[in-house]
């Protein structure tokens, strides 16, 4: 788990359970509002325009102050307000929009939550990076380009360690443990 603190205390696992509590609210007091797309697609929209703006302004001022960069960096930052409400809002579009069952994409969400443990652990967050080297890519188009192209083979490899190990290799003992784990909590917390 990542210890380093930023700034008012937060780390990247408080940010997550954060954000874990934020998608728990919509999940139990979902209304009206939520299921309004347009909401969602307008805050999407607007905070794109925010991070754009934040983002490439001291780009195109050449006398940019130290303070204006410094402020850039808190909007544009992991834990930013901004990044935060667009990424809800992305969260809230797609909670609207209704595909049915299929059975490729119910198989590849369920390795989700393992994508991102291993693409955001301590030790192979820079094993990625410095492989990647971001300094080579010297125009915006390059810099678009590779980002995708890294970030899609990214997921796949993680998608893949995840099914190797967690489905594969471990699948039965992960299901035995928790079922013993949930049996003895059960007899424990509620007397069965």
């Amino acid at each position: 788990m990542d210890i380093w603190i930023g700034q008012f205390g937060a780390t990247d696992a408080t940010y997550f359970i954060y954000l874990y509590f934020i998608a728990s609210y919509f999940r139990l007091y979902s209304s009206k509002l939520t299921r309004k797309w347009e909401y969602w697609l307008i805050l999407v929209v607007i905070g794109n325009i925010l991070l754009f703006i934040s983002y490439s302004l001291p780009l195109f001022i050449s006398d940019a102050t130290h303070n204006y960069l410094n402020y850039s960096q808190l909007m544009i930052g992991q834990n930013s307000t901004v990044i935060t409400i667009v990424a809800v809002s992305i969260f809230m579009l797609f909670v609207n929009i209704n595909i049915g069952k299929v059975r490729c994409i119910n198989y590849i969400s369920a390795s989700m939550f393992g994508v991102y443990l291993l693409h955001e652990n301590s030790f192979l967050r820079p094993i990625i990076w410095n492989y990647i080297n971001n300094n080579r890519f010297t125009t915006f188009t390059s810099m678009i380009i590779n980002g995708l192209k890294y970030s899609f083979l990214i997921f796949i490899i993680c998608i893949l360690i995840d099914i190797v190990f967690r489905r594969i290799l471990f699948e039965k003992k992960i299901n035995k443990l928790s079922l013993k784990l949930g049996n003895y909590l059960d007899k424990k917390l509620l007397g069965k």
